[in-house]
């Protein structure tokens, strides 16, 4: 059954007339300043230098690999797709020409939607206000991120066109479904987010207009495959290669979510969840003032749920992701209702302030003492208008990579290799384990990563296999390894990797060190990598599995989720999984570990205490650890069945040996 058309008189969306008169004429110029200062405040655009840090390491190599025609689901494997060069620019190549270039781009989009809606639609007053206020609260969203920001601002420029779409043209939608698309190969978890909404916003349209919601959902479930595939064939890649980008995608994704959580305070997640609230009963609201803004606020759920999971599995920086999207949403939802409460009946007038008091006070709380309230002169840095003070940067390309190239020259110092080094490395292949790209820029190093992009971040036997495989192909494994010790959240480099630890062993083996960083150098035949099935076997979470005899074992172990942890996975995160491997000679180790690559099978005998005694594996075959014992424990393991199911394996060739042998 079909709503009947609200008659929302000068709130609803429809054609504008020409001001008449003093008042109406001034009216409508303060619209266009109100306009302007938005359009000014969301200036996205956004370029990198070198820097020694975890972020600059792939955005380094998303940059690098984009010059030498890497192909993504072929050869490389990350959270950002083969466009990312264009939301994270860097001074490689004519990256920053083309990254500047689609980032103005895409703030004209912006620029020529609010013209369209100032010169095509009666937008009243207050909703302009709106505008006006949200955008430079949550303009810190674009610039609170050493890489972020870009794509953020794709998110919401196309949730403002999808819902201008509610009454303009057509081609407003279009160009949604166009920008989402690219978003998808940009970063993936930011195309999934914008793709859920220009798919939800026409099935919520169809309660009021059906035949312009089943033409719009056509044109989305039609355009975002076809532009996808055009733009990934476009950059080298097969349309296998994009399956398997899209797969290896997934993973990581489903992988960080316990992977890499970190809890954080308590106050925010509550003060999210009733922000999350807030939304979810203006949707509501929308929905019984049958208001044409219904089928966006609806259509924003999804986006602010992936976000609030963005925000919250990892919660540390990430947290401010979900609090400063928040004005820039509600905004783009209130932009088209019908704000004018001397119509809404007494009911609808309490439902509409609690929920808007739901959004606003959990955002008041997070935000207080942040420079939007306590600041009257806002700094250089704390500006929500800083960012555009840098767009004279725009006039001059060659100086502002010029510039950015002598920024970096501090860093390419610090990571420049010493000559023997440098000699020895020459023209040869080289790997990065886990993932320092910044060596490769700094050296010109004939760089050959690991298909996921950084090894910590296969997080699961899926993902983990390619990169063993990787490794085992002798036509196109590297001929060096650089190997650097850097545990993140007190994991471990190669038990985050079981299977790849396994084949870089039996595939390499040791020829110098620089400092802490070892070299390793491909053997001439690779060690035997036979196993066979021993026995399955129980084991219980939190009690070690002994494995008594002289043997190379390899044991899978298959952590399966309660239905509580798939919930827990699905809507929120699983708390940190440790592994404590020991030995005979009283020497062990507890790492947190993913949990997901338990199951492709860890070679306890090869497995590190630390970087010392890696170097003493790839050197003589041996390490001084000698674990033959492996427990699982931590807070994560809540979420998983207590019995765990074991595959024990022995091995039919060496996989390192201890010194007792």
């Amino acid at each position: 059954m079909k709503w009947p058309r609200p008659n929302l008189g000068t709130a609803a969306v429809t054609p504008a007339r020409v001001p008449v008169g003093l008042r109406d004429l001034a009216i409508w110029h303060l619209k266009a300043a109100l306009a302007l200062l938005a359009f000014v405040a969301l200036y996205p655009v956004k370029y990198h230098f070198l820097r020694y840090n975890f972020d600059s390491f792939w955005v380094a190599a998303l940059n690098y690999l984009h010059t030498t025609g890497a192909v993504f689901g072929k050869d490389i494997e990350f959270t950002y797709g083969p466009l990312a060069y264009l939301a994270l620019p860097m001074p490689f190549g004519n990256n920053i020409e083309y990254g500047v270039a689609f980032q103005v781009g895409s703030w004209l989009v912006l620029g020529a939607l609010l013209v369209w809606l100032l010169f095509g639609q009666r937008i009243p007053l207050v909703n302009w206000c709106i505008l006006a206020v949200c955008a430079p609260a949550g303009a810190q969203l674009l610039r609170a991120s050493p890489t972020d920001g870009p794509d953020y601002f794709l998110e919401v420029l196309v949730v403002l066109l999808t819902a201008a779409s509610v009454a303009g043209p057509v081609i407003l939608y279009v160009a949604a479904v166009a920008i989402a698309s690219v978003l998808l190969l940009i970063k993936l978890s930011g195309g999934i987010a914008a793709l859920a909404v220009i798919l939800l916003f026409p099935l919520a349209l169809a309660r009021t207009d059906r035949t312009r919601a089943a033409r719009l959902l056509c044109l989305g479930v039609s355009g975002v495959p076809a532009i996808v595939a055009i733009l990934f064939l476009t950059t080298g890649g097969t349309l296998s290669a994009l399956l398997k980008y899209f797969r290896a995608g997934f993973e990581i994704s489903s992988g960080y979510n316990a992977a890499l959580s970190l809890e954080g305070p308590r106050d925010a997640l509550l003060a999210a969840l009733v922000l999350l609230a807030g939304f979810v009963a203006l949707a509501a609201v929308l929905h019984f003032r049958k208001d044409r803004a219904f089928p966006i606020a609806v259509a924003v759920l999804p986006l602010l749920f992936l976000e609030f999971k963005h925000s919250f599995v990892r919660q540390d920086a990430h947290v401010e992701i979900l609090f400063k999207l928040a004005p820039l949403i509600l905004a783009a939802t209130l932009l088209f209702a019908d704000l004018n409460i001397g119509r809404w009946d007494r009911q609808g007038k309490a439902m509409g302030l609690a929920a808007l008091a739901l959004i606003a006070a959990p955002w008041l709380y997070f935000e207080r003492g942040h420079y939007y309230f306590h600041k009257f002169v806002w700094t250089e840095t704390s500006s929500p208008f800083a960012s555009f003070a840098r767009v004279g940067d725009l006039t001059n390309l060659a100086a502002l990579n010029q510039r950015l190239w002598e920024q970096s020259d501090t860093i390419f110092e610090l990571t420049h290799f010493p000559r023997p080094l440098r000699e020895l490395l020459g023209d040869h292949t080289v790997a990065i384990f886990p993932g320092n790209f910044v060596f490769a820029a700094a050296n010109g190093l004939r760089l050959r990563p690991f298909p996921v992009l950084l090894s910590d971040s296969a997080y699961t036997s899926y993902l983990d296999a390619w990169d063993a495989e990787f490794v085992k192909d002798p036509k196109n494994r590297p001929e060096f390894v650089l190997f650097q010790w850097l545990p993140i959240d007190e994991r471990h480099p190669l038990l985050d990797c079981p299977q790849t630890a396994q084949a870089l062993y039996q595939n390499y083996e040791f020829d110098s060190m620089y400092g802490r960083l070892m070299l390793l150098r491909a053997r001439r035949q690779p060690l035997s990598a036979g196993m066979h099935f021993v026995r399955q076997t129980t084991m219980t979470v939190g009690q070690p599995l002994h494995l008594i005899e002289e043997r190379e074992w390899v044991v899978r172990i298959f952590l399966n989720y309660t239905l509580r942890g798939r919930l827990a996975e699905f809507f929120f995160r699983v708390p940190a999984v440790f592994a404590t491997l020991s030995g005979p000679n009283g020497r062990s180790i507890t790492n947190r570990i993913p949990p997901a690559v338990m199951s492709g099978g860890v070679a306890l005998r090869i497995i590190p205490a630390d970087l010392d005694d890696t170097q003493r594996l790839f050197e003589t075959g041996r390490t001084a650890a000698a674990f033959d014992s492996i427990a699982i424990s931590g807070p994560g393991v809540a979420d998983f069945a207590p019995i765990v199911r074991v595959d024990v394996y022995e091995s039919s060739g060496p996989t390192g040996s201890s010194d007792k042998r």
